[in-house]
């Protein structure tokens, strides 16, 4: 059987390295993590529209993507200050 994609970075933190892996538990939380992320973004498209020459949306756009990454970094992560950090 082949070894989960995995990712170790050194940091400079008392509890070890960046880790994170994806093993096939967090794959199945990916899945609707990205599914539902998607068709939020198309939504979201469509919804914020009518503000699209009012405001600048690239904040709403920005903290959206933030959000979703610490959504997948909780999911990924197997060092437990890195899980907090994202969560």
């Amino acid at each position: 059987s082949a070894s989960p994609p995995a990712l170790h970075l050194p940091w400079n933190i008392p509890f070890g390295a960046i880790s994170l892996t994806i093993d096939p538990i967090s794959a199945l939380f990916l899945l609707p993590t990205f599914t539902l992320g998607a068709a939020a973004a198309v939504y979201g498209r469509g919804y914020l529209s009518a503000m699209a020459g009012k405001r600048n949306l690239g904040a709403h756009w920005f903290f959206f993507c933030l959000m979703l990454a610490g959504m997948a970094l909780a999911v990924c992560a197997t060092n437990a200050v890195l899980f907090l950090i994202a969560w």
